[in-house]
């Protein structure tokens, strides 16, 4: 088979999701919900407008866009069923540096029940289920969102949506317990911004493994250095050397 040269679908497609990407990098006058539980020198690096060292590949940020159709197909489907308040809407708190955006808010069962959706590979959905349940980041995500704005709901879920098979996990979250920590974080942003500094960077390892949010991170390189892969290597002993290779390997796309 004929390999295409020149003009492809797929070239059109990357082009217009990287000048997203871009323009989503000008707009950064906030600390946004998603940077919640994350690292936060790496939320200071964004919040900052800092080139990224390690941006993500064109099929990284196909993946990212395509888990947006798996919300419109959700909210269409709440829509026609008569029970949908809101969707998609804003949040912005200028106290708190903080802006957000919820995915749906609903009527059911005389309450108000706001509503985060996160879709997820087949194998991240089933192990987040069977280790017992949300990710904290995505728990302080809908926390914001509660507790940010004027929404006031009787209560919040996150409903995550396994991309492969379409199965669903729907947990509802307790978010007065994690308030306090969620205004302590923006507090803490909004003070390393204040004053120009960076936050410590996080434990480089987790449990014996790279820790997986600097192996994701865009501005890895920058924060760690170039060589950050090798460093961790050289601290394990050779039993594990084998292990960690694997797990710090990128397989590249081809694009």
């Amino acid at each position: 088979m004929e390999e295409k040269k020149g003009f492809t679908i797929q070239l059109i497609i990357d082009n217009w999701l990287r000048k997203e990407e871009e323009e989503m990098k000008q707009e950064a006058k906030y600390f946004y919900a998603s940077d919640l539980g994350y690292c936060e020198r790496k939320t200071i690096y964004r919040r900052k407008n800092t080139p990224q060292t390690n941006p993500p590949d064109n099929r990284g940020l196909r993946i990212f866009s395509v888990g947006h159709i798996f919300h419109e197909w959700a909210t269409d489907k709440i829509l026609k069923n008569g029970i949908l308040l809101a969707a998609e809407q804003e949040i912005i708190n200028e106290k708190y540096n903080y802006k957000g955006r919820f995915d749906a808010l609903v009527k059911a069962d005389n309450k108000k029940i706001l509503y985060d959706f996160k879709t997820q590979r087949s194998d991240s959905f089933h192990y987040l289920v069977r280790e017992g349940g949300p990710k904290k980041e995505h728990i302080l995500q809908i926390t914001s969102y509660a507790t940010m704005g004027n929404i006031k709901p009787d209560e919040s879920r996150i409903l995550y949506i396994s991309k492969d098979d379409l199965l669903f996990a729907e947990y509802t979250i307790k978010t007065e317990l994690y308030e306090d920590e969620v205004r302590e974080e923006l507090k803490s942003l909004n003070q390393f911004l204040k004053e120009d500094t960076l936050p410590p960077q996080i434990t480089e390892t987790n449990y014996g493994k790279p820790n997986w949010k600097c192996r994701y991170c865009p501005y890895k390189d920058l924060c760690r250095g170039k060589d950050w892969k090798g460093k961790i290597l050289k601290e394990y002993k050779k039993p594990v050397k084998k292990h960690l290779e694997e797990f710090l390997s990128t397989k590249v796309a081809k694009t």
